[in-house]
């Protein structure tokens, strides 16, 4: 899942910075693809255990149960 969202962000960002750019994302010129191309080649090793990337943890004190037992009950009591 974090793959997945990294990497449609990732293309998303490209995606609009090319759009400011004002041509399409093949257009940009030699560095923009191949810069998207090694950022996907190092996520890509990155799942496959060879790179180790240590990202950002944004919600690793997070605890979706303590959550959910704040959250209004739905019993018709």
């Amino acid at each position: 899942v974090a793959f997945s969202l990294g990497l449609a962000t990732t293309l998303a960002i490209l995606g609009v910075a090319a759009s400011f750019a004002g041509k399409a994302y093949g257009q940009v010129g030699q560095g923009l693809p191949v810069a998207a191309s090694g950022l996907g080649i190092v996520m890509g090793l990155n799942l496959l255990e060879v790179v180790e990337l240590q990202l950002p943890s944004f919600f690793s004190d997070y605890d979706p149960r303590a959550a959910a037992a704040n959250l209004p009950s739905s019993d018709a009591s």
